[in-house]
């Protein structure tokens, strides 16, 4: 009978050996699994130094510096990132500790365009709301009159260095020195009024807005405005296709375009037009050629948006919701 237990007691051992052998793998196999999933198909960027990690494939992705553009092997060992990278003809091996927030290695912190948008959008928008403010204080020293121009808050509002930092939009690529349009007016006016709005967008589309109460918000496009600017894209193409046709010549009005590269009229018309039956673009292709470089700008909306936008589609029918 002692020899029955003590068998019994190996197996039992045995048995419960295999088993945490097996909950272990199964933990690890979950755990690679988990850690992966926040650096699938995703485009990181370093804040700091503009460089960014595009993951393009299960084992490769394009690190992006300010000298190269590399493809590198990559793999997950445990918490980290492993990238194999041939920089100045050296084969480095870089390190990234993976969070939820993004990667972190010796080379910098690199986050989700996404969490970027939003951190952008955020830092664009405390800025505009800080020279609000400052409008405020001037209109009420100043019957209710905003400034002219942001340069007559200074000195006596805010600093005049503090401004001239203010004034450069996070979101504007090139950094130019003013960011932000300034529409003015008097701090009765309707608290939906546009006071300041960020001249570009974030690179998801976001647009910042300050209003005469100091309220704002960093949000996309409406419904109405994309489709708007959809439109206006469409019949772009259409032009292209008309001129394909007709010896590299636009047309000379969009009317032309009906019903053979559009297929109906309403097309013509904007989804923020009231009315469903007249043409609610500008048309710049007259007189123009599909093989020269004219002006820019192919069609533009006329109706606009509530935050002040419209549609413009340039001749390479490239588009977006801008002010012009």
């Amino acid at each position: 009978m002692r020899y029955v237990s003590i068998i019994g007691v190996i197996i039992l051992f045995t048995s419960c050996s295999k088993e945490a052998a097996q909950d272990h793998l199964l933990e690890k196999a979950a755990r690679e699994q988990s850690i992966s999933i926040p650096i699938s198909q995703e485009l990181y960027e370093n804040p700091q130094n503009g460089q960014t990690i595009n993951v393009i494939s299960s084992d490769e992705l394009e690190y992006q510096t300010e000298r190269a553009n590399l493809i590198c092997k990559y793999s997950i060992q445990e918490s980290r990132l492993r990238v194999i990278a041939n920089i100045s003809g050296t084969t480095q091996a870089l390190y990234f500790e993976i969070s939820d927030s993004g990667l972190h290695g010796d080379t910098g912190d690199f986050y989700p365009q996404a969490t970027l948008d939003l951190h952008k959008a955020d830092k664009c928008l405390s800025q505009a709301k800080q020279i609000a403010l400052a409008c405020k204080l001037f209109a009420g020293d100043h019957d209710g009159n905003f400034p002219n121009t942001l340069n007559e808050l200074a000195p006596s509002y805010i600093d005049p260095y503090l401004l001239e930092a203010l004034l450069v939009c996070p979101l504007s690529p090139e950094r130019e020195a003013v960011g932000y349009d300034y529409f003015g007016g008097r701090d009765t006016d309707p608290p939906e009024k546009p006071l300041f709005r960020a001249k570009h967008t974030t690179p998801g589309g976001r647009r910042v807005m300050v209003y005469t109460d100091c309220s704002g918000k960093a949000a996309l496009p409406s419904k109405a405005a994309q489709m708007d600017l959809e439109n206006a894209k469409r019949i772009a193409f259409a032009c292209h296709a008309y001129a394909e046709d007709h010896n590299h010549k636009y047309p000379e009005t969009l009317g032309e375009l009906v019903p053979h590269y559009l297929p109906e009229r309403r097309v013509l018309s904007s989804p923020l037009s009231p009315k469903s039956n007249q043409i609610d673009y500008d048309y710049f292709g007259a007189g123009h050629r599909n093989d020269e470089s004219p002006d820019p700008i192919l069609i533009r909306g006329r109706s606009i948006t509530t935050d002040g936008d419209r549609s413009i589609v340039l001749f390479d029918c490239s588009g977006s919701l801008s002010v012009h």
